[in-house]
């Protein structure tokens, strides 16, 4: 049965050749969108290298101090709640800190190299996974002797030593220091917000920030559990941490009247779904129905404009039905024959719709857009391309589909649609 649908589906696609273009350009540009901004989403808040997926990570980006009146000061988190609270939580497995980035200039010759460069702390390392291509990462030994040590990317090899050229216990300078290179990591895309960098180097050597006394700063906390079943522990240890919180004394006057602290553990979807609000709680119900109303609204357009194509094109199939009913076939199967030959048209619009999302998203990758990004599409969005695909067939396939069912065999023998 299923093969006798595929070909009418064909027979009908071929009939009408103008009404198959719009029906696959439809589909095909909705699909393809769809996909672009999925794959575009999961790199975002997805698990992507250098984060594995027994890596259970989440995040504490932003600290915010108010004094209930309207008026207050945020940033990150500052290297004395790190060191003094932070670093003291029992439920986490592991604990690192990374800085925000901070743009360094190298040069070679007359050419300016401009890295992102981050510090971190030796455990940092040991909750990713990181690919190392040539050495190994900086340890506690590093952190104490303040060495002036660094693991950098392949990129930034290539560009200050040359292309393959190893880099390993060389010396590379940057905003005129110097730096011994002890490891050469795979190039981390940018869409990766809280691991992305060019030049990793040890936070003892953040002066500046180890000497501030206040909880803001320029730090990004990460906490590790052991599986997922360790993260709301961790995150219900940090709020009750918050909650304890005063203002250090060592903080200057002005801050002093800042004494409502807020600040959350969160992953970074759940970051997207506060809507980077420092504080406010993550909203992933919200932000589920937002996105699923954003699809279904983004999908009905092109579906109401298939329904009323199929609509229009059912008189031309009133002969066909009427012959099919004559010679015994229910509503039910007709209704079923159409909704089929609907979902198989879709399914071609689809894998258009994906080759439209590939070529798209190696334009957004070639164009450098995202640093060191890789669009391929994950298994997840290929089985999203899948369901959006039946959503769609069955959308715009059930009030036709309902329609045909329902003409009279004799009005539709005459070639009337009652």
């Amino acid at each position: 049965m299923i093969r006798n649908y595929i070909k009418i589906a064909w027979k009908v696609l071929a009939r009408n050749k103008f009404f198959t273009f719009v029906s696959l350009f439809g589909i095909s540009l909705t699909i393809g969108i769809l996909l672009v901004l999925a794959t575009l989403f999961d790199q975002i808040v997805g698990k992507h290298y250098p984060v594995g997926p027994d890596d259970h990570l989440i995040y504490v980006a932003t600290v915010s101090q108010e004094d209930g009146e309207g008026s207050g000061w945020n940033g990150g988190v500052g290297y004395y709640l790190y060191e003094n609270f932070i670093q003291k939580m029992k439920s986490p497995k592991n604990i690192a800190a990374i800085s925000q980035p901070k743009s360094t200039n190298s040069f070679v010759g007359d050419r300016k190299i401009t890295l992102s460069l981050n510090y971190t702390d030796e455990d940092y390392w040991d909750m990713h996974s990181y690919s190392f291509i040539e050495g190994k990462p900086y340890n506690a030994e590093h952190m104490k002797d303040k060495a002036r040590v660094a693991v950098i990317t392949r990129a930034t090899r290539d560009s200050y030593f040359g292309e393959g050229v190893s880099a390993l216990g060389k010396s590379i300078e940057t905003d005129n220091v110097v730096y011994k290179v002890l490891g050469v990591v795979e190039n981390v895309s940018e869409a990766s917000i809280y691991q992305y960098s060019d030049f990793y180097v040890p936070l003892t050597l953040a002066t500046q920030q180890l000497q501030n006394p206040d909880l803001i700063g320029q730090f990004t906390v990460i906490l590790q559990g052991e599986t997922e079943d360790d993260i709301p522990l961790i995150k219900e240890e940090y709020k009750d941490l918050v909650a304890r919180l005063t203002v250090p004394a060592a903080s200057k006057g002005w801050k002093q009247d800042y004494t409502i602290i807020s600040s959350l553990a969160m992953s970074k979807i759940e970051r997207i779904s506060s809507g980077f609000r420092i504080g406010q709680k993550p909203q992933m119900g919200l932000l589920t129905l937002f996105l699923s109303l954003a699809m279904l609204m983004f999908m009905l357009l092109p579906a109401l404009n298939l329904i009323n194509l199929n609509s229009s094109r059912i008189s031309e199939r009133s002969s066909e039905i009427g012959v099919r009913k004559a010679f015994g076939a229910n509503s039910m199967t007709l209704a079923w024959q159409f909704i089929v030959e609907n979902i198989i048209v879709t399914l071609i619009g689809g894998a258009i719709g994906l080759l439209l999302a590939l070529g798209i998203l190696e334009i957004i990758e070639n164009s450098e857009l995202l640093t060191h990004v890789e669009l391929g599409l994950q298994l997840n969005v290929f089985l999203l391309a899948v369901f959006l695909c039946l959503v769609f067939g069955l959308l715009s396939g059930v009030l036709p589909a309902y329609r045909m069912s329902k003409i009279q065999v004799v009005n539709a023998l005459k070639g009337l649609n009652s």
